[in-house]
Formats: C-alpha cells, structure tokens, sequence
C-alpha cells in the first residue's frame, strides 16, 4: 500500500512503534548506549508473526567519548536523520527523531522530504488519517531539538513492564 502512496492506519504503526520503540530502550540501555542512526522503513523487517526486528548496523555507534570532544561521521538517510546528525552528532534521541520520520512516512506514504518542513517540524498532518493523540506523539518524536524528543519513553518503559515487550502485529483475515 505504501508503494502506492497510500499509509498504514495508526494502530498498525503504534503497534509498529511500541516494537521499534522496545528494540531502541535496549540498545540505548547498553553500556555504553549503542545508537543505530540509520532508522528507516527498509531497515525494519516483518516476520511471519507479525515482529518487527531492526536490521542493518553497519552505521551503528556506540556512546564512548563525551559530548563535544570530536565529531563522528555523517551517517544516516537523507529525510529520515534528525537534523544533529548533518553536524556528525548522535544521541539516542537520534534514533527517536529517525522513528518519527519512519512512523510519518508509515501513515502517509510520502517521504518526509516531500513534506513541508517549517522551522524543522515535519508538517504531516494533512497527509495522513491518524488520531490527534498519535499525531500529537509522532511530532513529539520529530521535533528539531534533541531535549524535546523522547518524552514518551517512560510511557513506553511502562507499557514493556505490562507484557507489551512481546507484542507483534495480527495479521487479519
């Protein structure tokens, strides 16, 4: 459906981003927190159980040295990195940024540089048939200051506590 231009409902993307979302409290969780930096709808596989597993860590770096004393490589995808990774930085809430890209993308099947973009806020919402609530979520995750992202994570820490850890999309017949 995407292919088409056409998004996916914003059940089937939360039960996407609670996975995706799990996956990302894991690896930042690690000492030291490992940062994927290249998240993006190619980089998110569905199995026949209806799991999301993230792949591709060619990009991936882990947290070593302190902030400010070095740049790293510009690594990412163009529409989907969060606007720290143009100057070489990365954060966990990098990989935040880069789910919200994916997750606007997921609802409307354009990719978030074909979308207007003032003062670095995805504007998506006129694209996509998604509740306030999730919308209100995704932009939360795409805003252009790193301080401001993540607010959801101990929502989601809480929810994984409730068995939400397991969760995997039910395919319908």
């Amino acid at each position: 459906r995407i292919s088409e231009g056409v998004g996916l409902s914003d059940e089937l993307c939360y039960l996407i981003a609670v996975q995706v979302q799990n996956i990302l409290i894991s690896l930042h969780g690690l000492n030291p927190p490992v940062i994927h930096r290249d998240i993006k709808p190619s980089n998110l596989l569905l199995d026949e159980n209806g799991c999301i597993f993230l792949i591709d860590f060619g990009g991936v770096q882990d947290v070593l040295r302190p902030e400010g004393t070095g740049g790293s490589t510009v690594i990412g995808t163009f529409g989907f990195m969060a606007p720290e990774q143009y100057s070489g930085r990365s954060l966990p809430q990098t990989d935040l940024y880069a789910l919200g890209a994916t997750l606007v993308y997921l609802l409307s099947g354009l990719e978030p540089m074909q979308l207007p973009n003032p003062d670095m806020l995805l504007d998506f919402r006129p694209f996509v048939n998604a509740s306030e609530r999730f919308c209100n979520w995704v932009e939360s995750e795409t805003v252009g200051t790193t301080g401001d992202r993540g607010r959801s994570r101990a929502k989601t820490s809480q929810s994984r506590e409730q068995n939400w850890s397991g969760v995997c999309i039910t395919r319908q017949a």
